[in-house]
């Protein structure tokens, strides 16, 4: 197999140069090397590879069978487009990747970013995947992503996959054919946007923070989370599905849900659902709530709940329910018994701390 630049010692520097249809790499390097400039087309195998603390700068890789651009451990990959490849970057541990690109809007099956299956460590800012199936696919942990975005996936996949104890930052997940995020444990996802995805803006996390993120619009659920996690400050509107939904040990804190299909806020076990406003979620068919607990052991507190079709549905007993102000629901209170609830009554007349108010 026929290769077009390779060199397996260190320092070598590869500035400005087109290589194209050889039947393996286009460019092959050692570590410490640099790459900038270069143009990089149709190859038989990866376009542009090096090994580690390299530079890779200013290039173009397409159309090659394999990877656009790989890079091990500690390179830094600058302002590079690599399009029409099967995986635009794959990317060693404690790589640094910054305004980058990758697109093949031809292959589902195609990644925009990955890394390494078991490394971890990388770091993406102001990075862009389009078309293909997945955009961000980072399992080994310990990935930041800042200003990275992921539109118009076709492979019906999740468009940030996320390994555990990650930080992403101002990220956007749209018009995809699957999730937007799937953070898995102990991430922590601050001023992001997942909307119009055709599965869940944001699903499956757990132990896990969500902080003034943004779920507008999906087929899904806003935000679907299992155990142990905060959503605080956040926005769910117009999902098909329910717009916040937690399973068990969690926090809704302060957030927003409007004109979602079903629940705005679910819950299951034990959690703690406060200080949230809610107006108009359950337009679809069927019996859907504001606030919905389906288990034991939740505190519903202080929540705001405007023209839904149930107010709070409680399904079971053993929560807490008080302090909250209910106005235009079909039902505003439909709790089933053994719960320890506030009295109801309006604010003129209420006489507990505790009361819940209906007006």
């Amino acid at each position: 197999m026929s290769h077009g630049i390779t060199a397996n010692g260190v320092l070598c520097e590869v500035v400005g140069v087109n290589v194209g249809t050889c039947g393996g790499n286009g460019i092959d390097l050692g570590p410490v090397s640099r790459v900038r400039d270069c143009m990089v087309r149709s190859n038989g195998s990866h376009g542009i590879r090096v090994g580690s603390n390299s530079i890779v700068s200013g290039c173009l890789s397409s159309a090659n069978v394999v990877n656009g651009i790989e890079a091990l451990s500690g390179t830094t990959v600058s302002d590079c487009v690599s399009e029409g490849n099967a995986v635009g970057y794959l990317l060693g541990s404690n790589c640094s990747v910054t305004n980058c690109r990758s697109g093949n809007p031809a292959a589902a099956s195609s990644i925009g970013f990955q890394a390494f299956l078991s490394e971890s460590g990388v770091s993406l800012t102001d990075c862009r995947a389009s078309g293909g199936g997945r955009g961000f696919w980072f399992q080994g942990g310990r990935t930041t992503l800042t200003r990275c975005s992921a539109a118009g996936l076709t492979g019906n996949q999740t468009a940030f996959e996320i390994g555990p104890n990650s930080l992403v930052t101002e990220c956007r997940a749209s018009d995809n054919s699957g999730h937007g995020f799937l953070p898995f444990a102990r991430c922590t996802l601050t001023n992001c946007t997942a909307a119009q995805n055709a599965g869940d803006g944001y699903f499956g996390s757990s132990d896990s923070s969500f902080i003034n993120c943004f779920a507008v619009g999906n087929n899904g659920d806003g935000f679907d989370l299992v155990d142990g996690s905060t959503v605080q400050g956040c926005t769910a509107n117009n999902n098909l599905a329910s717009g916040i939904s937690m399973n068990n040990g969690g926090s809704v804190i302060n957030c927003t849900t409007r004109s979602n299909q079903q629940d705005g806020i679910a819950v299951n076990f034990s959690c703690l659902v406060r200080g949230n406003s809610c107006n108009g979620d359950g337009t679809g068919i069927g019996f859907e709530a504001a606030i919905r607990a389906t288990g034991q052991a939740n505190r519903i507190e202080g929540n705001n709940i405007t023209f839904a079709d149930r107010g709070i549905l409680v399904s079971s007993g053993g929560n807490t329910i008080f302090g909250n102000s209910l106005k235009g629901c079909a039902v505003n209170f439909d709790i089933a018994g053994g719960n320890d609830m506030g009295p109801i009554g309006s604010a003129a007349t209420a006489t507990s701390p505790w009361a819940n108010i209906q007006y």
